[in-house]
């Protein structure tokens, strides 16, 4: 039985970082989920534009990519007065 070749772990990290990591779904939409965030959207409202776009992503995972590329805004949503689909809602 042959005896596999040795590599150094830099080689083995280059081969890594070559194929790992795909891209995101949620790429494509990164600004707009940063606006609707910025405006105050909750995760479920963001999760659905992400469906209406044909996109369907868990809340963990959402949970998780918000936390990685945008951590100032993975916290609860600030108020702004818009609702849960975005529209605005009077203010008593």
């Amino acid at each position: 039985m042959e005896t596999p070749k040795r590599i150094s772990a830099d080689e083995f990290l280059s081969r890594r970082a070559k194929t790992s990591g795909r891209a995101s779904r949620l790429e494509p939409f990164r600004q707009d989920i940063k606006k609707l965030r910025q405006e105050g959207c909750s995760f479920s409202t963001i999760l659905e534009f992400l469906r209406q776009n044909g996109v369907e992503v868990t809340q963990a995972t959402f949970s998780v990519w918000l936390k990685r590329n945008f951590p100032e805004l993975s916290g609860p949503p600030k108020k702004t007065g818009r609702g849960a689909l975005g529209e605005p809602q009077d203010q008593p």
